[in-house]
């Protein structure tokens, strides 16, 4: 008779454990939620993430855009004031290549395979004669007059 009753109540227990569990979850999205809608309140920060997801400017600044970074070479000599400006500036993230210069980056890596293995097999080094060596000649054609066939 003590059985039936400890087995529910150990049940119970268990099923009270779990409801705790996801309710503590719960709060903590909900609290994770509520900072997140604190920080969209404020307009620096909507700014900041403007300006970070689809490059827009503030009036009276400049925008600048490098089309093809590969071509720029040598040392920046502005980089050292850039990386001062972004570490000061409220707008500072890390900011991710767009997604179309990954997909470009995949075409090109692509290509590149394909190319390698298509490129055909390096020929055999031509021979240079030996001094004193017999040349080689090379061997008749047979073709169809040289075996007496008329066509």
């Amino acid at each position: 008779m003590l059985a039936p009753t400890l087995r529910a109540y150990v049940t119970q227990q268990e099923q009270l454990r779990d409801v705790n569990a996801a309710l503590a979850e719960t709060n903590a999205r909900a609290e994770a939620l509520q900072a997140e809608l604190t920080r969209w309140s404020d307009p620096d920060y909507v700014k900041s993430q403007a300006a970070d997801r689809f490059g827009l400017v503030a009036p009276g600044e400049t925008a600048y855009s490098v089309t093809d970074p590969e071509t720029v070479t040598g040392e920046d000599p502005m980089g050292d004031l850039r990386a001062q400006d972004q570490a000061s500036s409220p707008y500072a993230s890390t900011a991710t290549p767009p997604w179309y210069a990954t997909v470009w980056t995949s075409v090109e890596v692509a290509g590149a395979a394909q190319e390698a293995a298509a490129d055909p097999e390096p020929e055999a080094p031509a021979t240079t004669p030996v001094p004193g060596a017999p040349a080689e000649t090379p061997a008749p054609d047979a073709g169809p007059a040289a075996d007496g066939a008329t066509g």
